[in-house]
């Protein structure tokens, strides 16, 4: 075998062509006789993930598949059982330290990290798991350890495939960033009790023909260039594109990429913002993107981010919320910056001043990054004639 073979088989040469395809509905049909999952569209993506496992070597990232659920008794150890018998090498673990994470990785195995919620503590992980975990998405990852023996540093490649299964708790936004998401939840049961003796084999001819196809399909994989549906781009696109190369290889139809597209494009759309700039952006265009004013002080948008709809900015300063001063910093990033601007006169017709941002000031980033499609219209360019009324005012002249 060439070093881009995947490890789980000792496939011949020149075997008939695998039929990816039909390869792909034997995978899925084989979950839905064992696992009860309560969304439908997870089928087809567990399906996807177990064959791009045996072929990861042919792409430059490498999707975490992350199996949560709120309760005990949802089936996730049983998923990650059968799911080790169709990944390369899969060895389900459980409180494994970050030497038994690279070492295993090293020796080709696809490691199914089960009761992931014991590790994480206080909701962190241990710092050596969550980076080795974190690096092991990108191929040119290394984690240097000293050998003693030979006096010498080693790398260790943690790069590859990895399925961690969590109740309740959540994983870190950085490691959940890097992870394709799949939900369980208590079912009623009916489904065929997995035995190892009996069906082992069954699911040993299936990784066997994964791991053929992979082999068979390296180049083409190498070549592949997936069509992603819009908006996949930076990290989003990083994690889908091995799975819709996958898809599109095995199944030149589109079947299977329309299968795929029911789970990736509505989690990606609804999937929570976890990058605190990028949330902040957001929860500004909310509060302001929308609004006839050309200004906003530094105060009010602080009063607006503190609302209990904006979490978590309330929860700043021990639950005093966002201020100036530190709304001011979290800004500085994106390089927009606060001003001294005239927004009225008293009743003695002396000058008003406040500190605060021009709204068109956020437009760039709010385009950027996706947050608003267009730029923003200005109803008013009369700022006195608005900036001095209060909300309500402000809504019954609209």
């Amino acid at each position: 075998m060439d070093k881009y073979s995947t490890p789980s088989a000792q496939v011949q040469e020149q075997q008939p062509p695998v039929d990816g395809a039909k390869l792909l509905y034997n995978i899925e049909k084989t979950l839905r006789r064992f696992i009860g999952l309560p969304h439908e569209q997870d089928y087809p993506l567990l399906a996807v993930y177990a064959l791009y496992s045996h072929a990861y070597n042919a792409f430059d990232h490498a999707p975490r598949l992350s199996i949560w659920s709120p309760t005990p008794g949802s089936g996730k150890s049983e998923l990650l059982r059968v799911m080790s018998y169709l990944l390369p090498n899969g060895s389900v673990v459980a409180n494994i330290t970050q030497a038994g994470i690279f070492r295993l990785i090293n020796k080709q195995h696809t490691l199914l990290m089960d009761e992931f919620d014991k590790m994480l503590g206080n909701g962190k992980l241990p710092g050596d798991i969550h980076m080795t975990l974190n690096a092991g998405w990108t191929r040119d990852a290394t984690v240097p350890r000293f050998n003693k023996d030979t006096d010498e540093m080693e790398a260790f490649k943690p790069f590859g495939p990895v399925v961690i299964a969590s109740k309740g708790k959540r994983l870190p936004d950085d490691l959940a960033d890097r992870s394709l998401p799949v939900t369980m939840q208590m079912g009623d049961g009916g489904y065929e009790k997995l035995k190892t003796l009996i069906h082992k084999p069954e699911l040993d001819t299936l990784r066997e023909q994964a791991a053929l196809w992979a082999k068979q399909n390296h180049e083409a994989l190498l070549l592949a260039e997936p069509k992603l549906p819009a908006g996949f781009k930076n990290r989003a696109g990083d994690n889908w594109y091995p799975l819709y190369a996958v898809t599109d290889i095995a199944d030149p139809s589109g079947k299977w990429h329309l299968s795929l597209d029911a789970v990736a494009v509505p989690f990606e759309k609804q999937k929570p913002q976890t990058d605190t700039g990028l949330l902040l952006l957001t929860d500004i265009y909310s509060s302001v993107g929308d609004s006839e004013k050309e200004f906003v002080s530094s105060k009010d948008l602080c009063d607006l981010l503190n609302e209990p709809e904006h979490w978590p900015w309330g929860s700043y300063r021990d639950g005093a919320g966002l201020d100036p001063r530190r709304l001011s910093g979290l800004l500085t990033p994106f390089s927009v910056k606060s001003e001294m601007r005239d927004t009225g006169r008293d009743a003695t017709g002396k000058r008003i001043q406040a500190r605060g941002y021009l709204i068109k000031h956020f437009d760039e980033h709010w385009q950027r990054y996706g947050i608003a499609k267009g730029p923003r219209v200005t109803r008013v360019t009369d700022v006195t004639d608005v900036l001095g009324l209060t909300r309500e005012q402000l809504e019954e002249r609209r």
